[in-house]
């Protein structure tokens, strides 16, 4: 699972990507294709390499090899961190990996 980007996480920002994970015959990572709507492109270049970096250390299994799958994962910022859980995952491919306030207690 990707991280959340520590710039766009402080900035609040918002997305959703897609992926598109090309696999070698034996379910491993040949190629990433990323795309994702921001404002600027050092942001989206924060995204695309989080997921690649966790992509490229997923296991995918076998009957996935030579196979191109599409992953969509949604970063959600949340003001109250008990809403729901911080990641969550719905069919088909869909990931949800939110970030909330971090409170210090003194």
């Amino acid at each position: 699972m990707p991280d959340y980007p520590p710039l766009p996480r402080q900035a609040r920002i918002q997305g959703i990507q897609t992926v598109k994970v090309l696999l070698t015959e034996q379910a491993t990572v040949q190629s990433v294709e990323s795309s994702i709507q921001v404002r600027t492109t050092v942001v989206e270049r924060a995204f695309k390499e989080s997921a690649e970096k966790a992509l490229k250390n997923s296991q995918f299994s076998q009957t996935c090899g030579g196979k191109t799958i599409t992953l969509v994962f949604h970063y959600e910022y949340r003001d109250d961190p008990n809403r729901s859980s911080l990641v969550a995952f719905g069919p088909p491919n869909h990931f949800w990996i939110r970030y909330g306030p971090v409170y210090m207690t003194p």
